[in-house]
């Protein structure tokens, strides 16, 4: 677990670096422009101006803001976010609290005076007149079911934060380097694409990634794994199938302690424990669908083949 956390720390910073020289590239570039970045519109709604203080409701909202380099304009998150987002800056620069999309907190929403406020879902008529009347934009990022919506909202993000030129830019190099990512992983996968199986356990013991599920396709057009959960729905399996699992390896939410994962009943049998092929990953950043998740497949891919993977994590 150590040395997983230890490089899931490392491609952070590599990531992380990355994105923020990005973005300030983006933001000089020596390109004339046609037209002036702002205002854009995005469906609806109308940004006038660049924002500089952003507010994220919800924690996926907060990951996918985060991880596209854009963590020094959050004034205010939502309940369940992750972490101080700087907390070199934290004394001096308060984060603000603001509840939850159903049960938002408008006086700190307020206090906190954001420019956008970015949501993963609706807000009600009410909240949302309330907001809108204190002259903040509300701005929607729709739940994304695979690799074409979720670059889809990476776009939407971008030309929100950077304007309609920049922000096509910017968004277009990430989108690039995410798509490269996939293909390394995905070609290396197919090389060990011997018959096996794999299953993603969110919630232990059995809240397990179903046929419907973006993780389930993440497990198999991505790693090449045939999921023997598949045929189930709503990531549960009955008594029954529990009993036939039999998965050549355990992928899990590093929030699960693996010692459990080995001494339940319908696991400690398995193929995967007997053989010690379990692998913690960072469930919520596939659940956000935030950028994170491109560096976690690259760290699990370190684990799974070391010796199809650049020695130099800058060859990536």
């Amino acid at each position: 677990m150590k040395k997983f956390l230890s490089m899931f720390l490392a491609l952070a910073v590599v990531f992380s670096v990355t994105a923020l020289a990005e973005e300030n590239s983006s933001s000089q570039s020596d390109t004339p422009n046609t037209k002036p970045e702002f205002p854009v519109s995005v469906g609806n709604t109308i940004i006038k101006e660049k924002p500089m203080r952003v507010a994220t409701i919800s924690p996926a909202a907060t990951d996918i803001i985060k991880g596209l380099g854009f963590e020094n304009r959050i004034v205010a998150v939502g309940n369940g976010s992750s972490g101080p987002v700087f907390p070199d800056l934290k004394d001096d620069y308060p984060i603000y609290e603001i509840g939850s999309l159903m049960a938002p907190d408008l006086e700190a929403i307020k206090k906190a005076s954001p420019d956008v406020l970015f949501s993963h879902a609706p807000f009600t008529d009410n909240n949302r007149k309330k907001i809108e009347q204190m002259g903040i934009t509300i701005v929607e990022i729709p739940f994304a079911e695979n690799f074409d919506e979720v670059f889809e909202n990476y776009r939407l993000v971008c030309k929100v934060m950077l304007g309609e030129n920049k922000g096509a830019q910017y968004s277009e190099k990430k989108i690039s380097r995410y798509k490269d990512i996939l293909k390394k992983v995905t070609d290396i996968s197919a090389k060990h694409s011997e018959e096996k199986t794999a299953v993603y356990m969110d919630m232990y013991p059995k809240i397990l990634a179903t046929g419907e599920t973006f993780q389930n396709m993440i497990l198999k057009e991505i790693l090449a794994f045939e999921n023997p959960a598949e045929e189930s729905k709503n990531w549960i399996l009955s008594d029954e199938k529990m009993k036939e699992l039999n998965p050549d390896k355990i992928f899990y939410n590093y929030t699960i302690d693996p010692e459990e994962i080995k001494t339940y009943i319908s696991y400690s049998t398995t193929t995967a424990v007997t053989e010690e092929q379990l692998y913690a990953l960072k469930g919520k950043f596939f659940q956000s669908r935030s950028p994170q998740m491109f560096m976690n497949l690259v760290s699990l891919m370190y684990k799974l083949y070391p010796e199809d993977m650049p020695a130099d994590l800058s060859e990536l």
